[in-house]
């Protein structure tokens, strides 16, 4: 499905920057387009490139955490190989995905250069809201943690910080104009409730951690995917 929305062409580049609605009012039209700017390809490279590579980051602690308290991944006794199996298959998926958004980010930043833009314009644009975003996040998961040990209820420390982790993607996609944020966020908040309803014990940990991990993946490859079209329309004569 991934796949399919980004055949080569600029009609999925104008999709990706109208976001289906309407644009939002702002003091500059480029703010319109939000991080999928058509105008500026090689900007929008880079700022797909670096989204992609915090959230591969951040999903490969939130699948570490999950996986560190299921047996499938911590129970050596019946069989060391299986679970062995299955760290290093998450690392080399990690580490494959982390080389490539590494990799975009750094031919973003020389098609950057010969564009004559900078991530300065990024920062102008997005800089101090991203940044609100980011710091009332913090400040939400310290909240979530002290919470958690103030009650003794270390269980549902992971799925507190993931509600948060899911909410924050909303502003964000409303500042960035991009409705796969929505969709992400909405996604991790379903996957914590459900977690919170139907497991216990260590489960609560394992639900929101793997599935908090692999939407940020999946949300980190659709990013690379923007990011590899963009800097095709900088590479097109």
């Amino acid at each position: 499905m991934i796949a399919a929305a980004f055949q080569p062409g600029s009609s999925h580049l104008q999709s990706v920057a109208s976001g289906d609605s309407k644009p939002m009012a702002g003091p500059s039209d480029k703010l319109e387009h939000g991080l999928a700017d058509p105008s500026q390809p090689a900007l929008s490279a880079f700022g797909f490139s670096a989204a992609a590579l915090i959230m591969t980051i951040f999903g490969f602690v939130w699948l570490g955490w999950g996986f560190s308290v299921s047996s499938a991944f911590t129970d050596f006794s019946s069989s060391r190989a299986l679970p062995a199996t299955r760290w290093i298959t998450f690392y080399v998926a990690f580490l494959v995905l982390l080389a490539t958004s590494i990799q975009a980010v750094r031919k973003s930043k020389v098609s950057m250069k010969a564009s004559s833009a900078t991530p300065d314009e990024l920062r102008s644009r997005f800089g101090k809201p991203f940044r609100m975003v980011c710091f009332l996040e913090g400040a939400a998961c310290a909240v979530v943690v002290s919470i958690t040990l103030s009650f003794h209820r270390l269980d549902l420390m992971a799925v507190g910080i993931s509600l948060v982790v899911g909410v924050h993607f909303l502003p964000l996609a409303r500042l960035f104009r991009l409705r796969v944020y929505y969709m992400a966020g909405v996604a991790i908040i379903l996957a914590d409730l459900l977690s919170v309803s139907l497991m216990r014990g260590h489960n609560i940990t394992l639900g929101p951690g793997a599935s908090t991990g692999i939407i940020l993946w999946i949300t980190a490859i659709y990013a690379l995917f923007n990011a590899r079209e963009f800097l095709r329309e900088v590479a097109a004569p």
